[in-house]
């Protein structure tokens, strides 16, 4: 019986495509796991030092008695790329090419996400909902619960691995980011100082690279 499963296993184990599909990771919007992110100008909060935080803050102006919200901008709309994770990484290390068909998930519509040095979530509410109508005015776009979500679409792609090569498969597009810092104050009392960042993805779309192995 012991030799009969070990034959089952082998003949089980050689009609397998001489192929190896490694699905990496699955669709991902949140620009804040890219792996690659490049700005015309300027750079992410995520990059500021604390030397420039000090920096920027000293552009606030010491607050009144009464409840405010002032805002220092860096960066005002400025154009960026983005590479996301790897979605699939494909080799064949058989003699013979060989198709795939594989279904990847894209952002369909323009998808704002905000966030805070104090609130990293994304999402329009703790420190962001604060300041959301000063930013709405200085940035021109409506900023939602809604806009930090986006219809997705599956689209359906026939893959060809060439012999002897690794084809590796990822979403990229293009970004648009306005960042700087912010203070809440009541009373003449700064209550809350941070960064900000939002990040409007325009675009996304499949890319593919294929090296020989």
């Amino acid at each position: 019986m012991k030799k009969l499963l070990i034959l089952i296993f082998l003949s089980f184990l050689f009609t397998i495509k001489p192929g190896y599909i490694h699905a990496v990771d699955s669709a991902n919007s949140d620009y804040t796991t890219f792996s690659e992110i490049t700005m015309s100008t300027g750079k992410l909060l995520q990059n500021f030092t604390d030397e420039e935080y000090k920096e920027y803050y000293s552009h606030l102006k010491e607050p009144d008695f009464k409840t405010r919200v002032q805002i220092y901008e860096v960066n005002h709309l400025v154009s960026a790329t983005y590479i996301s994770n790897t979605l699939y990484s494909i080799e064949n290390r058989g003699n013979t090419d060989i198709e795939y068909d594989l279904s990847i998930e894209i952002e369909k519509n323009n998808k704002v996400s905000c966030i805070s040095s104090l609130d990293t979530s994304g999402s329009i509410g703790g420190s962001i909902s604060k300041i959301k109508g000063e930013l709405e005015t200085k940035l021109a776009i409506k900023i939602d619960k809604e806009s930090t979500k986006s219809e997705k679409t599956v689209e359906q792609l026939k893959l060809v691995v060439e012999a002897h090569s690794r084809a590796i498969v990822y979403l990229c597009g293009n970004l648009v980011i306005s960042n700087g810092v912010y203070a809440l104050s009541m009373y003449g009392v700064i209550y809350e100082q941070s960064g900000y960042e939002v990040v409007t993805m325009m675009n996304q779309y499949v890319r593919i690279e294929k090296v020989a192995i």
